[in-house]
């Protein structure tokens, strides 16, 4: 696991450092280099808002501590058997501040939802649809299209401009959603897909997005 014990400043999801590869210097002793997803196939380590891949990772014994930790922290041994399974999101596992978060966010937009047929008036129609179409349209084009997979170029004010649309869709930022998008490619279907169906159907649906830890755990070494 890279340290981080050295003072890094917080980077825009924009930022030049991030959209190019910086060779290491003498102020990076543990020779970090930032990435972004300008590289389709770079391996990112994710920590929020900084994206930092190490030049020659390796998997060092406090990395089998943590990844063991998580494992039992994640999952449970089915009673009377050698079968483990991963915890159920909900009820049997630790909620962090990113859960918690996240799901009291969702829980307030269906809760105000409730409140609209008592409101109704075409003028919030037309903008709701309107935001809808350049929500979608932010998702499917810049988080998916451009940036996850490189499918076409922008100039930089539209790349900008479209993000921004994507983050109308309160589906995350965009280096954490093309993050996430590249590992579902790259680990597609196995349980280190960050919204694997071997959960069942309803954790790779949206019950996903409530368990950051597990996220964590599938890239701890990447």
């Amino acid at each position: 696991m890279v340290s981080l014990s050295t003072s890094l400043k917080s980077l825009s999801p924009f930022s030049s450092a991030i959209l190019s590869t910086r060779p290491p210097s003498k102020h990076s002793p543990n020779n970090l280099i930032f990435s972004s997803y300008d590289k389709p196939n770079s391996k990112l380590h994710f920590t929020k808002r900084l994206v930092v891949a190490s030049k020659k990772p390796t998997f060092t014994a406090e990395d089998a501590l943590r990844e063991t930790t998580l494992t039992e922290e994640s999952h449970r041994k089915v009673p009377f058997s050698e079968v483990v399974r991963k915890k159920r999101v909900f009820w049997e596992r630790r909620w962090n501040y990113w859960d918690v978060s996240r799901a009291i966010g969702i829980l307030g937009v269906h809760l105000l939802s409730l409140y609209a047929p008592f409101h109704f008036n075409w003028s919030a129609f037309r903008v709701a649809v309107g935001l809808s179409v350049i929500a979608g349209a932010g998702i499917t084009l810049s988080y998916h299209r451009n940036l996850s997979h490189r499918s076409f170029v922008l100039p930089k004010w539209l790349e900008y401009l479209f993000a921004w649309c994507g983050t109308l869709a309160f589906q995350g930022d965009p280096i954490e959603w093309v993050s996430n998008h590249r590992y579902h490619h790259q680990y597609s279907d196995t349980d280190r897909d960050p919204h694997t169906p071997r959960h069942g159907f309803w954790f790779s649906y949206f019950l996903w997005i409530f368990d950051t830890s597990s996220i964590l755990q599938n890239v701890i070494n990447q």
